[in-house]
């Protein structure tokens, strides 16, 4: 099978200091593939060079048969690669399903200079939007304002405005952040209901009960290197993925205890 996603020697440099290092990874269409790795592996960098919001010093990308060379991160979303931020920004002056709709548009110039006079919504819009609300179960959430409802529900929100711009891949930055035990076990049934809608996704989170449960292939990365990869219960027993964790943790402790 063909990957939807190629990444092949993948390097970001931030003045002198290789964040991303030589990286090489594939995501095969119709999984949920996982990246993780300790603080500071590069997890988020590797996902804006993917998504095109940073440069890369060397390597190329290829989605769905498209070099990505040259193209920007609006450019790279038009072709279905479409991904979330850690940070949850949403309109809370917007309802719920406004929200959507302001990231699912994406009229061609001669229809805006239409609205101007002639102010309507596309169908196609509203269908999406209303197709990503129930998809994430949230349909009965749409006229609500996004600050009248819990953390874990806006975090499906976010996941919701992704999905109604129509994505082929989508690559999710730390979904689970802040969210307790019941929600993640919510947001990941949901993750995996996607597939059925023709959705690959590309997970990147700290929540690893998440990470194994849900993902079908998992990539660890480490001082901006590929340290493994494999099926969930391949990382769960692999040592070198075990101390690299525990070396964060560990580090983690001494510096609560400066």
């Amino acid at each position: 099978m063909t990957p939807l996603l190629q990444c092949r020697e993948l390097s970001v440099e931030y003045g002198g200091v290789r964040a991303v290092d030589h990286t090489s990874l594939s995501v095969e269409p119709g999984q949920v593939v996982g990246l993780i790795g300790p603080n500071g592996a590069g997890k988020t960098t590797f996902v804006d060079a993917i998504s095109g919001f940073v440069p890369t010093s060397t390597g190329s990308l290829v989605f769905d048969g498209h070099d990505l060379a040259g193209r920007g991160p609006h450019q790279r979303a038009r072709l279905g690669l479409v991904r979330t931020f850690q940070s949850l920004e949403l309109f809370d002056d917007l309802s719920v399903r406004d929200n959507l709709l302001a990231a699912s548009e994406h009229p061609p110039w001669w229809r805006l200079a239409g609205e101007l006079v002639w102010p309507r919504l596309g169908h196609s819009d509203v269908r999406a939007v209303d197709e990503a609300l129930d998809a994430l179960g949230i349909a009965d959430l749409g006229d609500r304002s996004p600050d009248e409802i819990s953390q874990g529900q806006r975090k499906l929100v976010g996941v919701a405005r992704a999905v109604a711009t129509g994505p082929k891949l989508l690559l999710l930055d730390e979904p689970a952040s802040g969210l307790d035990t019941e929600e993640s076990r919510e947001l990941g049934t949901r993750l995996r209901a996607l597939l059925t809608r023709g959705i690959t996704i590309l997970l990147v989170d700290h929540d690893m009960g998440l990470v194994l449960e849900v993902c079908d292939h998992i990539f660890v990365l480490d001082f901006g290197r590929i340290l493994a990869e494999g099926p969930p219960d391949a990382i769960r027993a692999d040592r070198s993925v075990i101390e690299a964790y525990l070396g964060e943790r560990m580090s983690n402790a001494d510096e609560a205890g400066t």
